[in-house]
């Protein structure tokens, strides 16, 4: 079965009905192996402040950063209890192996890891959001597609470039989006949710 890595939004978190509105999409998802990765948000927003309050460098930031990622995957986690919570590879896959519900990365400690053993080329800066560690996560785990969730419609036929000048992704995704099978958009917000092809193999697709 074809994993798919999907990335929810910081954004996202302020929603009320964000459980809601994840089943309903996961009931639409074929696929029974979905690995999360869950944006910063507001808590990310904090991190930011402090980094240009305390003049911290682009390495303690990203540290920071990381950490903040784990709050908004602590309240998914909480608002959906039936997920799982895994930190590498080999842990999804013994999970999968026993039932088919979506797990939540723990980017903080599996990037972490993956620095330890020099396999990770993720830039320490702003410019690398969780958007750019979703697409880096679909790499490395052979990903057949990385669905990102967003509270916005995508523009019809942008380009990786005007996404990312628009600040709709960060300026470093285009890099690491260009190798993954297909890259799809959905407006978790709109009234009805549709997952949208956005990228094959890196040739953007007619919306």
């Amino acid at each position: 079965m074809s994993l798919i890595v999907l990335k929810l939004g910081g954004s996202l978190l302020s929603c009320p009905d964000l459980a809601t509105r994840l089943r309903n999409l996961f009931a639409k998802i074929e696929s029974s192996r979905v690995l999360v990765i869950v944006g910063g948000g507001e808590s990310a927003d904090v991190v930011r402040n402090w980094s240009t309050r305390f003049n911290l460098s682009d390495e303690a930031a990203h540290w920071l950063a990381l950490r903040s990622l784990s709050v908004g995957r602590a309240l998914v986690r909480t608002l959906l209890p039936e997920w799982g919570d895994v930190t590498t590879r080999d842990e999804a896959i013994r999970f999968w192996k026993a039932q088919t519900a979506p797990l939540l990365l723990n980017i903080e400690a599996s990037l972490s890891l993956a620095e330890s053993h020099g396999e990770t080329s993720l830039p320490h800066t702003w410019d690398t959001t969780s958007d750019s560690i979703a697409a880096w996560v679909a790499q490395e785990w052979d990903a057949h597609e990385l669905i990102l969730l967003k509270s916005t419609d995508l523009p019809r036929n942008s380009t990786l470039h005007q996404a990312g000048e628009a600040g709709l992704v960060d300026a470093n995704f285009p890099q690491f989006a260009n190798q993954i099978p297909q890259v799809l958009w959905c407006n978790l917000l709109a009234d009805d949710p549709q997952i949208k092809r956005w990228l094959d193999y890196g040739v953007l697709q007619s919306s």
